[in-house]
């Protein structure tokens, strides 16, 4: 084996736990292409108390090469050019029995048009057996984890593979900057959805979203109409302090990294899933989850308002 390629999620990162799927499936099978031997980790961020990897060996955050940070320093106009041709030199430079510990969230489907990019992962292929089976086995739910959503489960009398999710992902913005909210503007729109996937489908539905108060709002309003419609926390936040390279940092606690595990793990859990977003790249928090546990899902541009 030419050495081995490690993808690294850590604190600091401008990148979610979803974007670090996307370039890690990416990686895995390019590595495997490549022969070049590949793992993943996750002990350089907070969430590591919640879901492990099986890489074990110790190593210092200021080894990772994050190749997102550096082609943005550089200033490239074309990022995702920049960032393929340094992963493809780390590839031609990587010796014998050599680690290189990076983070890297590219995938080929990055070039693909803002406006396209849900159609396009809509009618994406599956992952391989081999890939699916990695991931599951790198994505090692905490045992207080497990129990967790084992125990809430029970309390709604929801069962393994008969309940369906539904996502909304509103935006950074209104989410955790608290901006351009003031009419509440998706709150109507969410509630429609919902009214409709629970007439079209006969298991209960559970609602995920990165914003609180939607989720307030849905549950408030799914007791006065009678929607079989179940909200499990409001405790979402982002895993990154500065995602996308915001100027104002988010509050990452460490009950919101509990939630973002507990959600990943009943994504992977559910019937089906659906995903609702103001971006038109959709949800990889969702898209990468539902792939790796054969989840069936479809995501959705909520309208521009």
């Amino acid at each position: 084996m030419k050495g081995e390629i490690i993808n690294c999620f850590y604190g600091g990162s401008t990148s979610g736990f979803g974007d670090f799927l996307r370039g890690s499936i990416h990686l895995y099978n390019r590595c495997k292409s490549m022969g070049v031997g590949f793992n993943i980790d996750v002990s350089h961020h907070d969430i590591n108390e919640f879901i492990k990897t099986n890489y074990n060996k110790k190593f210092n955050k200021s080894d990772i090469y994050c190749i997102i940070s550096k082609v943005k320093e550089e200033g490239w106009t074309n990022q995702n050019k920049e960032i393929n041709y340094k992963i493809n030199k780390i590839f031609l430079n990587i010796k014998e029995k050599e680690t290189k510990y990076i983070f890297t969230h590219f995938d080929f489907l990055c070039n693909i048009k803002n406006d396209k990019m849900i159609d396009f992962i809509n009618k994406s292929p599956s992952l391989s057996k081999d890939c699916c089976k990695f991931f599951r086995e790198n994505i090692k739910f905490s045992d207080l984890l497990k129990r967790s959503v084992k125990t809430e489960l029970k309390k709604h009398n929801l069962k393994t593979r008969k309940f369906n999710i539904v996502h909304f992902r509103i935006g950074d913005d209104i989410s955790f900057y608290k901006k351009d909210d003031t009419n509440n503007k998706y709150y109507e729109e969410c509630l429609e959805i919902c009214e409709k996937k629970t007439k079209k489908y006969k298991y209960p539905l559970v609602v995920l979203s990165d914003n609180n108060d939607l989720k307030s709002y849905l549950e408030k309003k799914s007791k006065e109409k009678k929607i079989n419609l179940i909200v499990f926390h409001k405790e979402s936040c982002h895993t990154q302090e500065n995602p996308s390279d915001s100027e104002n940092k988010i509050n990452v606690t460490k009950s919101g990294l509990f939630y973002a595990a507990f959600d990943m793990m009943l994504i992977s859990l559910a019937s089906r899933s659906s995903s609702y977003s103001v971006y038109g790249h959709g949800s990889g928090f969702i898209t990468w989850i539902c792939k790796i546990y054969n989840v069936p899902f479809k995501l959705y541009r909520l309208k521009e308002k």
